[in-house]
This record gives C-alpha cells, structure tokens and sequence, in this order.
C-alpha cells in the first residue's frame, strides 16, 4: 500500500515537471522506477503521457547538452528504448499509424549512427504495420528509410526502387497535405541526379516546383524554405544537363 502511494507521488511529480517543462524533474526517475510506474498506471493514456513526457525530457536534454559522443550514444539508446515502448503502448491502443511513425524515429536515429542493419529492420516493420493498415504515408516515410539505407550500402537499384514506391505511396497517402508528396520526392531526385538518369528525374523536378509553388511557404519555417531551396536548386542542376 505504501508503495503505491509513494509511486502515485512519482506521477505527480513527473506530471507536473512535464508541463513546465522541467525535463531534470522528469528524468529524476529513470530506469527501475519507470518500469515499475509503467506497470502501476492501468489506464493507457497514462501510460502514454509518461513514455511522452520521457521522450521530450530526453529530446530536450540531448538538445541542450551537445556533450562527447559517448553520452550522446547513451542517450540515443534511451530514446530508442522509450520510443519502443510507446510504439508497443501505440499498437495495444490501435493507434497504428503513430505506432509506425514511432518505429520510424527508432530507425532513423539508427541510420544517423550508421547502424544501417538496425535502421532496415525498423524501418521493415513500419512499412509491415502501413501495409497491414492501408497507411500509404506511413509505407512512403518507410520506404524512403529502406531506400536511403540501401543506396548508402551501395545498393543503387534497390535503393531507387524503394524510393520511387515512397513517391507512389506519398501520392496515394490518406493525408492530402502535398509536403509529404515532396519529402518523398527530395532522395529520389537527387539519387536520380547521381545516376545521370536525365529523362527520369525531368519530369519529377517540375512536379517537385509545382509543389513546392503550391505549399505555402511561410518564412518562419525552415523545413518549408529548404523545400523551396532544393526546387531551386534541382531546376538550376537540370538546366545545366539539359
């Protein structure tokens, strides 16, 4: 009885450090603690909103602490232990899309540490819950970490199959915000650039400024100024090959 008690303080407390945004006060409790208070909250929202909470504190303080690489390391395998949880929590929750998006993060940090194999089976098992679902988006975002992956590996053909099916995928997606179209397209041109294969990457730069045009840019993003940046650019690249 004590114990719950003292585990419901915990969840007080994490709570209320999460909104203030105290990512030291959620961190406090690491390890055997978050097991135990994992198995202890018995509503799945709960449960949802600590892995969240964890997640952010430890974004935050990676963020903020540019330490040596070793930490660095330590921190990345925390992340990737919460972001499995969260997803394992997703799917209990039937919340397939963002469980998919989550193994996605798995995979990506996995890729930036050149762990290519551990990235691919990430990546394998999002594009398995898209398929399963019928979530195009979450097949494209999986099929450009497969294909980035491949062609990194020296896989080329591979790598550019994988990456024209994250176009398909990205057009035929539930969502009909273009900017996914466009994120799909980024690798494939600039693989189809390094492979000299003019009559294929022609027609997908101008679909690429046509999309661009029509997103509405706003000057406060920077993700939405590079789009624009790389249209740019991949208009200038082709006119000089043209």
């Amino acid at each position: 009885m004590k114990r719950g008690r003292f585990l419901e303080d915990v969840w007080d407390s994490v709570k209320a450090a999460h909104v203030l945004g105290d990512q030291h006060g959620v961190l406090k409790w690491e390890g055997s603690i978050l097991d135990e208070l994992l198995e202890h909250l018995t509503e799945h929202a709960d449960c949802e909103l600590l892995l969240k909470a964890y997640l952010a504190a430890n974004t935050r303080s990676t963020n903020s602490q540019p330490t040596h690489r070793e930490r660095h390391a330590e921190t990345e395998i925390a992340e990737i232990r919460l972001r499995e949880r969260h997803a394992e929590l997703l799917g209990k929750m039937e919340l397939f899309r963002d469980q998919g998006e989550e193994i996605c993060q798995c995979g990506t940090i996995c890729a930036s540490n050149g762990q290519r194999q551990h990235a691919e089976v990430y990546f394998r098992k999002a594009r398995d819950i898209g398929a399963a679902h019928g979530l195009f988006l979450l097949e494209s975002k999986a099929c450009t970490g497969l294909g980035e992956s491949a062609a990194s590996e020296g896989r080329h053909e591979e790598g550019l199959e994988l990456l024209r099916n994250s176009v398909v995928a990205a057009r035929l997606s539930e969502s009909d915000e273009l900017k996914h179209e466009m994120l799909a397209l980024l690798p494939l041109i600039a693989m189809l650039f390094e492979a000299s294969a003019i009559g294929e990457v022609e027609p997908l730069v101008l679909r690429f400024r046509e999309v661009s045009f029509r997103i509405d840019i706003r000057m406060d993003s920077i993700g939405d100024i590079m789009c624009e940046l790389h249209a740019l650019f991949f208009n200038a690249r082709l006119h000089e090959v043209l």
